[in-house]
């Protein structure tokens, strides 16, 4: 199974689950990007379809969503940091006339660290220095709290742990801007990296989430050393990456491993949003995801939407051919809607099982178990 980026739209894919759990289908092998790894990662940890409903539908104690948490604003900027900053650079540029020198590095920390007293103003240091808007540590507890929940220290568990615990291959893409390449992360390319932090890199939505950056601790890459590299959103290269499993390029198999010896069918999870949603209920305005909307951040995401498009649409149209690619309506969601009502929630997932239902029927697989 395959699961496409789509940020909070990702919740369709639990009624996807839901409809194939339904008639006996157990996923063998999942890759995912960006929200799709979130989806393929608790999957693979063993949640079914209504432990993901609930996972997502998560409260705080004053009742908010626990999801709209996800858009935290950053903090915890360090001295060394500081003085590495554009900002820094651009106070270095101007002199103050008959001012020691000393006295006006003082003033200049005193302005900055002044500055960011105000949210506003971290979210955009975050943007010039970590490439991102909200900072995402509170999206990556959240994962490490689900993953131990399902097993007890599964939260820090690699890929190859992973895989040797659940018995599931599991595959997440991330977009590496220092080796200007794809990364697919899973037990072969990676096993000591750890999955919790392979998802957030995933979700690393450029402008939106800080970059990853790779740490010693995790390991290689195919043998590599990536320390220091910088990760970012895997749908910055590849949003739906269903040719990894239906590739027969020798660089693939290699990554993938080869075919399933089960002749298992591929299905592709597809987030379509020019299908409608029936019965969604209004959407409740958020400030700080309407952050992202702001023109120049907008005409950012059109851009990488309209790329990413490019990228994957002759391997979408060979997929659909063969009949491997199910589409699921989320007309009217917002990538960063984490806070939705629990009622626009149902309405998606609803609308993601009743589109799976019609798929599966077409597929003609019947009430057949298949794995």
């Amino acid at each position: 199974m395959a699961f496409e980026g789509g940020g909070a739209k990702g919740a369709v894919f639990i009624g996807a689950l839901a409809e194939l759990e339904a008639r006996g289908f157990t996923p063998r092998r999942l890759v995912g990007t960006s929200a799709g790894a979130v989806i393929a990662v608790l999957a693979a940890a063993g949640y079914n379809a209504d432990e993901l409903a609930e996972a997502l539908s998560e409260r705080m104690p004053d009742g908010s969503s626990r999801m709209a948490t996800f858009l935290d604003v950053p903090d915890g900027f360090s001295e060394p940091e500081l003085d590495r900053s554009a900002m820094q650079q651009l106070f270095d540029r101007v002199d103050i006339p008959l001012m020691p020198a000393a006295t006006e590095a003082r003033l200049e920390r005193a302005l900055m660290r002044g500055l960011l007293g105000v949210g506003a103003f971290r979210m955009l240091f975050s943007l010039l220095e970590r490439g991102g808007l909200f900072a995402g540590d509170r999206l990556h507890a959240w994962l490490v709290e689900r993953l131990d929940a399902r097993r007890p220290g599964l939260g820090e568990a690699g890929f190859a742990e992973l895989a040797a615990v659940c018995g599931r291959d599991l595959s997440i893409t991330v977009s590496d801007t220092t080796g200007e390449e794809m990364l697919v992360l899973n037990a072969r390319t990676a096993p000591a990296f750890p999955v919790a932090w392979a998802v957030r890199a995933s979700m690393s939505i450029p402008l939106v989430f800080q970059e990853v950056v790779w740490q010693p601790a995790w390991g290689s890459y195919r043998g590599r050393d990536l320390s220091g590299h910088v990760l970012i959103d895997g749908g910055v290269l590849s949003n739906f990456p269903i040719h990894l499993l239906t590739s027969n390029l020798a660089e693939i198999r290699a990554i993938m491993g080869p075919h399933d010896p089960s002749a298992s069918p591929n299905l592709g999870l597809l987030i379509d949003e020019r299908l409608p949603v029936e019965g969604q209920p209004a959407a409740v305005p958020s400030a700080l995801a309407s952050i992202v909307e702001l023109p120049p951040l907008r005409r950012m995401t059109r851009l990488m939407e309209t790329v990413l498009n490019a990228h994957d649409r002759a391997v979408i149209e060979a997929s659909m051919a063969m009949g491997e690619i199910c589409r699921l309506p989320a007309g009217g969601y917002g990538a960063l809607e984490f806070g939705m009502s629990d009622p626009r929630r149902r309405a998606l997932i609803a609308a993601g099982r009743k589109a799976t239902a019609a798929y599966l029927d077409a597929r003609a697989f019947g009430g057949a178990t298949q794995e």
